[in-house]
């Protein structure tokens, strides 16, 4: 059963959002979609457009549409977006939240929320917002989030969920399991959020280096080309003149000169080889720790 510090603490979440159109008071406030909808529109602004009616006022009918347009985004969003089944998502009743704003079936609705945020694109924007919150209200949010969590899991499914990148482009997931400290420990959360950065550091300033590399292994290679065509070339002279007895040691020098030169750039280009191969290893070893 939520308890008063719940409601509490989504109140004062939601309100971290510039863009809601009035601070909320009570989670009552929540009761005609109006907020929520552009809570969601901070999170994904394409997926959850404004679509709500204006100026509803007490009337349930309007704010149970908004609730019911609201409500499907939502669970649209964890099956195509996040991968994750909407069977296994909360009962939530529209009807005694827009008829009474009731507060346990708010927090249910505010729950899917706050678990879109915290798996969304943009992540630590919104993990900062629940980590600038009091402790009490940071510990009801976790809690809430875990919830939601085991049911998407399942109770016979106790490995971390991951949500992983669609062909949009939408990446970066968090992992969560029965006893993931995130969720219980606001300074686990913060030192998580620091190697995040810093692996996502590491790996752009690598794929920068990997770049220069890769331009450099390219040039080697135009040159290795154009060494054995003036090597064939000369090869093709030498022969020629062989057969009009004019060969002389000048030639025969140049030949060495050329095939020293195809031989050293050889040489650079297998060592920027290497290097290459080992860059795609680290690549591919900090994108897994980043995505994980």
């Amino acid at each position: 059963m939520p308890s008063r510090a719940d409601a509490e603490a989504y109140v004062e979440w939601i309100n971290t959002f510039e863009n809601i159109s009035h601070k909320c008071r009570h989670i009552s406030d929540f009761s005609n979609g109006i907020i929520l909808f552009e809570v969601l529109a901070d999170i994904d602004p394409k997926w959850f457009k404004l679509i709500r009616s204006a100026d509803v006022g007490e009337n349930w009918v309007l704010k149970i549409n908004n609730l019911k347009k609201l409500h499907k985004l939502v669970t649209r969003y964890y099956e195509e977006v996040l991968g994750r089944p909407s069977d296994r998502l909360p009962q939530i009743s529209l009807n005694a939240i827009s008829k009474d704003s009731d507060v346990t079936e708010t927090i249910k609705l505010c729950q899917l929320i706050i678990c879109i945020a915290v798996m969304c694109n943009k992540n630590e924007v919104y993990i900062e917002k629940i980590r600038s919150l009091s402790h009490e209200h940071q510990h009801a949010l976790m809690i809430s989030i875990e919830e939601v969590i085991k049911s998407i899991q399942g109770t016979s499914d106790a490995a971390s969920m991951v949500r992983e990148s669609s062909a949009s482009g939408n990446s970066r997931g968090l992992q969560y399991n029965d006893s993931d400290p995130v969720l219980h420990n606001p300074m686990e959360l913060d030192r998580i959020l620091e190697e995040k950065k810093y692996l996502e550091t590491q790996h752009k300033q690598l794929i920068e280096k990997h770049g220069q590399l890769q331009n450099r292994y390219d040039e080697l290679q135009g040159e290795k080309e154009d060494l054995q065509l003036r090597l064939r070339e000369m090869d093709k002279a030498v022969e020629q003149a062989n057969e009009t007895g004019r060969a002389d040691y000048i030639m025969r020098t140049e030949i060495e000169h050329l095939k020293q030169d195809l031989q050293r750039s050889e040489d650079r280009r297998q060592e920027v080889e290497m290097l290459l191969d080992t860059q795609n290893e680290t690549i591919a070893d900090l994108t897994q720790r980043r995505l994980g």
